[in-house]
């Protein structure tokens, strides 16, 4: 879930699931709702290794 937090900042909240169904499911979330979305799914994949 991603939250307007003021103009700049969103809050993003990730429920983490394991297979490859999640995998996929958040590659098309990430080309559906553009650039900005991906970068911030890349640095919380980042943050967690």
């Amino acid at each position: 879930i991603a939250t307007p937090v003021d103009e700049h900042t969103m809050r993003l909240d990730v429920k983490i699931f394991t297979g490859e169904t999640t995998a996929k499911y958040l590659e098309k979330l990430a080309r559906r709702t553009g650039h900005t979305f991906k970068k911030m799914i890349e640095a919380y994949e980042n943050g967690m290794k």
